[in-house]
């Protein structure tokens, strides 16, 4: 089948989650996206040359949606490279954070928008602790922790932060 298609019929995929009150448990509204852009796998060092098309699916201030040809790891970093009419236009830095396969070979794959270790670095955080964040970003978090940061009433002085 076509990309556009696919995509049309992934529309009954769409999560209607609401809150306890019936509003829409999401931060931001999503925003029906078509196009092709072109996915790079973002190190702290490296750009990756071989990058992947994938199929925008829709888009909100807090991130994008898409399909792409193969899975990606939840957690991982990549430079999307958006273009018109062959032109590269804009990039965004995204963080995968689900995987859904569709069929072999078409995976619906949910990100969003986050800095880059790129930009961290250039506005002054060390470099060893962004590597230190690529290491562990899988592990769970110290006890005396909430979500890597010092559970309230804890000092912070006795907690270590991934």
């Amino acid at each position: 089948p076509d990309v556009a298609h696919e995509l049309a019929q992934l529309e009954s995929w769409r999560d209607p989650t609401v809150n306890q009150a019936g509003q829409s448990a999401r931060d931001f509204r999503r925003y029906v996206a078509r196009g092709e852009a072109t996915l790079f796998p973002s190190t702290r060092r490296t750009l990756d040359d071989a990058g992947k098309t994938v199929h925008l699916r829709d888009v909100s201030r807090g991130g994008l949606g898409f399909i792409c040809g193969q899975p990606l790891p939840v957690g991982s970093d990549w430079r999307i490279v958006f273009t018109h009419e062959g032109y590269a236009v804009a990039e965004a830095a995204v963080c995968v954070r689900h995987v859904k396969k569709v069929r072999d070979g078409v995976f619906l794959i949910g990100s969003n928008f986050v800095a880059s270790a790129g930009l961290l670095t250039l506005i002054g955080v060390d470099p060893g602790a962004l590597e230190n964040e690529y290491a562990g970003a899988d592990r769970p978090c110290d006890p005396g922790t909430v979500d890597g940061l010092p559970a309230p009433g804890s000092s912070p002085h006795n907690s270590r932060v991934a």
